[in-house]
């Protein structure tokens, strides 16, 4: 047998007098947060190949240079002073946003993204945020958890996973039971302490919550109950109550956690102290702002009562009085309602955090068009409901946390808010006796979840709590006592308050199809563009708009398309994104609402043509907040889903005649 000496037997002879030139790094692996899965069941397993995997992509992907640098999102960036190459640490970065600085400020212009498939909402995040190079890295050790193939899969010693309807395997290993739609993870669990269940999710249609419940849990149907039925009772028992409610709602708190951290070191360029920047609403030209009242009750309580006699009263002592409920009726309710009522046919319970996210969308749009201006010119603004309306009907009925969401930022505090607090049964009745028909939150529940909520908010404020079970007059003397003390009343301009709160605009009913080119035409007015619009404005007004998750925009987009032409009842109109071509990009699975806002769309248009150029839709993604280098991606991955959409529905594409697309400007990019 002949002794080989080449490169390959003989390696570290012939790497032996061989140095490399030293190389700065240009590009990193950022590995996204593990999912909520990965902290149910086998957590030890899940670290573990995730880490390993990690670290071979690192090697495969740097090559010569050596392995790629982890930028682990589901870690602190720096470990006892020092960051994770070893190297001296500069002062710590908090957010998405302060990490991905801090990469570009490092000489990185290439990221690969391990997890992309499992977080598609950080995924997103960094799509629209990083002006350098991204590539994906689609493989995804959670496909043999949630796309079983084969009957029964060893992932470690000791570690089985089977796949649904497979007998347990004897012995003392731990099991892993993939659990399809009609299964109960209950009996499965029963088998034995070392068996656990959890849910087949191919498509990841839950995003971060892939596993917790299967996609048919999504659902508004006695289907989709019973599902959520089954895997509440199993998570419960497990001390987790609240995965099941916060995946079929679509909800991604460390996602919006992440966006909203900002960086600590206020001196560097685009840095945040965490404080929003005040609006020209909260400094006026002419140094003072208005008083902001509040009045504050659940459904029934006689807040509007209330609000139109302080109102009288302070305009009769020569202050001027501006009147806005900030909760409107229009279009925009009717279609928040509209998106509720759909989940008894058949649309997914999201549709009840979109619709939250409509009527945010609309608080934003009284900010802009009523009180900035109300809090400039006034005396006093009194208002109908206040923000934590907003917060209370997000906890009680969904779970989310809205107390420090970036849109309800440029509201400023109430400088005196009273709190009317009845039985919500009591409030029924009233409703009953005055034979109106019933609101979408005047049910026994809903009202009762607001109450409680209402109360935690009061007690937390220390502000004035009334019974509005009580002799109103008496009430109206508190009210009034407590604003003759803050309002100056100069008798000057009283004649020019405004006590009738403006309303939202309504719909327009009509029979005629709107006829729509997807794409731009300055001849056709553009659905939608308000949403951008109002983007840009809150980034003027407090610079939160970035730390908003991408789905918010996205779905209040769709939204604002419904809304436009249901309000405007246009012969032909413009629009830039269709709902369905977003949601089939990539990391738009969990996007499910998308698709059910184009439900909602479809039967209002009629699309004449489509415009197949990627460049045309550049400054749509732009206005949402992309960079310039996100809007190029994102417009080439939707002209591709565009293209695939016309083809299925048979939609003709303009002529192309040379030229130059019109497009519209772009508000600032977050």
């Amino acid at each position: 047998m002949v002794s080989r000496l080449d490169v390959v037997a003989e390696l570290a002879a012939h790497q032996q007098n061989l140095t490399p030139d030293p190389c700065g790094p240009h590009r990193a692996l950022v590995a996204l947060p593990p999912v909520a899965l990965a902290d149910l069941i086998a957590p030890d397993w899940h670290a573990f190949v995730r880490a390993a995997e990690l670290g071979t992509l690192a090697e495969q992907l740097g090559g010569g240079d050596g392995p790629l640098a982890i930028v682990d999102l589901g870690l602190a960036e720096r470990v006892d002073g020092h960051d994770r190459s070893g190297a001296a640490a500069k002062p710590a970065v908090r957010g998405v946003d302060g990490r991905l600085a801090r990469l570009w400020e490092a000489g990185i212009r290439h990221l690969f993204v391990h997890g992309a498939r499992d977080q598609p909402g950080f995924a997103r995040a960094l799509g629209y945020r990083w002006p350098g190079g991204l590539t994906a890295c689609d493989a995804s050790y959670l496909d043999a958890l949630l796309d079983p193939r084969e009957p029964v899969a060893v992932l470690a010693p000791g570690l089985v996973r089977v796949a649904p309807g497979v007998a347990l395997p004897r012995g003392g290993e731990r099991v892993l039971v993939a659990v399809d739609d009609d299964g109960d993870p209950r009996r499965i669990a029963d088998q034995g302490p070392q068996v656990s269940a959890y849910a087949i999710d191919r498509a990841r249609q839950l995003g971060p919550w892939a596993g917790v419940v299967p996609p048919r849990g999504l659902l508004g149907t006695a289907a989709g109950a019973a599902i959520r039925t089954r895997w509440e009772a199993y998570w419960s028992e497990r001390g987790r109550d609240d995965v099941v409610r916060a995946a079929v709602l679509g909800l991604d708190p460390r996602l919006e956690a992440g966006l909203r951290e900002v960086r600590r070191e206020a001196s560097e360029p685009g840095a945040s102290s965490g404080q929003r920047t005040p609006s020209a609403a909260d400094a006026p030209a002419t140094g003072r702002r208005a008083r902001l009242i509040a009045i504050t009750g659940i459904d029934g309580a006689g807040k509007s009562t209330h609000v139109a006699r302080l109102a009288r009263m302070l305009q009769g002592r020569g202050a001027r009085i501006s009147v806005i409920k900030l909760y409107r009726q229009g279009a925009f309710l009717e279609l928040a309602n509209q998106l509720g009522a759909r989940t008894r046919r058949g649309a997914p319970l999201a549709a009840f955090r979109v619709s939250r996210v409509v009527k945010l969308v609309d608080s934003l749009r009284v900010f802009r068009d009523q009180l900035a201006h109300a809090l400039a010119a006034c005396d006093a603004v009194v208002l109908d409901r206040y923000v934590e309306t907003h917060v209370a009907a997000a906890e009680s009925q969904l779970g989310w946390e809205l107390s420090d969401h970036p849109a309800l930022s440029v509201f400023p505090a109430a400088d005196l808010r009273f709190w009317l607090r009845l039985d919500p049964g009591v409030a029924l009745a009233r409703r009953e006796a005055r034979g109106e028909p019933a609101s979408a939150d005047e049910h026994a529940i809903g009202l009762a979840g607001y109450a409680r909520v209402f109360d935690r908010l009061a007690a937390a404020a220390g502000e004035v709590v009334l019974d509005a079970g009580a002799d109103e007059g008496a009430n109206a003397e508190v009210i009034h006592e407590r604003a003759r003390a803050i309002v100056a009343c100069p008798g000057t301009a009283a004649d020019r308050s405004s006590l009738v709160a403006p309303a939202g605009l309504p719909r327009v009913r009509s029979a005629r199809r709107c006829t729509l080119h997807v794409g731009v035409d300055p001849d056709r007015p553009a659905l939608g563009a308000e949403l951008p619009a109002l983007r840009a404005d809150l980034v003027r007004w407090s610079g939160t708009a970035g730390a908003v998750p991408e789905a918010f925009w996205l779905e209040a987009y769709a939204a604002q398309l419904v809304i436009d032409v249901v309000t405007w009842d246009p012969a032909r109109a413009a629009v830039a994104l269709w709902p369905g071509a977003v949601a089939g990009m990539a990391r738009h699975a969990d996007l499910v609402m998308l698709h059910e806002l184009e439900r909602i769309l479809a039967p209002l248009v009629e699309v004449e043509t489509y415009d197949p150029r990627a460049e045309t839709y550049e400054p749509a993604f732009s206005a949402l907040g992309a960079c310039r280098a996100a809007a190029r991606r994102l417009a080439r991955d939707y002209a591709v889903e565009l293209e695939r959409v016309a083809a299925e529905l048979g939609w003709t594409a303009m002529a192309i005649d040379g030229r130059a697309s019109t497009a519209a400007p772009s508000a600032p990019a977050s």
